[in-house]
């Protein structure tokens, strides 16, 4: 590329169509947000900006990861979700639009002030858990994920939020937590989960989240339905009676086998995307 290359140039180049992406102008624009440490309001108010010899290199550098498929949010190391930016970095699960679904669910059926002691089940990036802390003044968090990279990940969010002291990190499987509830002490108001729901042999993933993304996160035997099954149960160990528990689903994905997965659980409500799609189930656990 030309080292005297402005920002309207590069936002425009035709060279930019080798990016394994479905909106390359916006990645570019995001890569030049980036390197130029400004918003996309600013790209398109210094249009004629010339780009030095090191933010070129670096731009190049960043567009080279992006050519071979490497998601953005590895990129820039953050990903937004719910008005807020969270750090991610590979090997970490990156949070989905879709995903926010089930924090709105969540925020419906509570009063903000109530004293809530929530547990995030395979917190990940801890995207779910802290932005209900953000709403819930009051309540309490314990993240729980398998994975150690997710955990120090969502340990740094929580410090960024200013939430450390209003969360506890648990480096445990969530589907042995049954057999470990001495670890949660205090009753548990509500959990909330995006378990990994997505059949092994489902050939309908994208080729980049399936070579970059952490397996674990995404895949799940029974046809996409172990976890959901499994973290189900711990649920109804760990819930409190009239406690609540959200989960996330696939688009499509055949839950009726949960109709006799737990007894002590009662499936209360289901909660749409906003394309219209049934993401999120809502269960009880039973009194008496």
């Amino acid at each position: 590329m030309n080292k005297s290359i402005t920002v309207g140039n590069l936002i425009q180049s035709r060279n930019c169509n080798l990016l394994t992406s479905h909106s390359v102008r916006q990645d570019i624009e995001l890569l030049l947000s980036q390197v130029l440490h400004c918003d996309k309001t600013y790209l398109y108010t210094h249009w004629d900006q010339l780009l030095n010899k090191k933010q070129m290199k670096q731009f190049q550098s960043l567009f080279n990861l992006r050519k071979i498929g490497i998601p953005m949010a590895y990129i820039l190391e953050k990903q937004e979700f719910y008005g807020y930016d969270f750090f991610v970095k590979s090997g970490v699960f990156i949070p989905r639009p879709e995903t926010e679904t089930l924090v709105s669910s969540v925020l419906s059926h509570w009063n903000h002030q109530e004293e809530l002691n929530i547990i995030d089940f395979g917190c990940g990036s801890g995207c779910i858990g802290l932005s209900l802390l953000a709403f819930f003044p009051k309540a309490r968090l314990i993240s729980v994920d398998i994975n150690t990279e997710a955990l120090q990940v969502s340990k740094i969010n929580a410090k960024n939020r200013g939430m450390t002291d209003r969360v506890i990190f648990l480096n445990k499987n969530v589907s042995d937590l049954d057999k470990e509830a001495l670890f949660i002490s205090t009753p548990v108001d509500l959990i909330v989960a995006n378990p990994p729901y997505i059949a092994f042999n489902d050939n309908r993933v994208e080729k980049n989240v399936v070579s970059f993304e952490p397996p674990e996160a995404l895949f799940s035997g029974e046809q996409g339905m172990y976890h959901i099954h499994s973290w189900l149960k711990v649920a109804s160990y760990l819930l409190r009676p009239g406690g609540m528990y959200f989960f996330e689903v696939g688009v499509g994905q055949d839950v009726s086998s949960l109709r006799c997965t737990v007894n002590k659980m009662r499936k209360k409500a289901m909660f749409k995307d906003l394309l219209g799609h049934f993401r999120v189930i809502q269960y009880q656990k039973c009194y008496g």
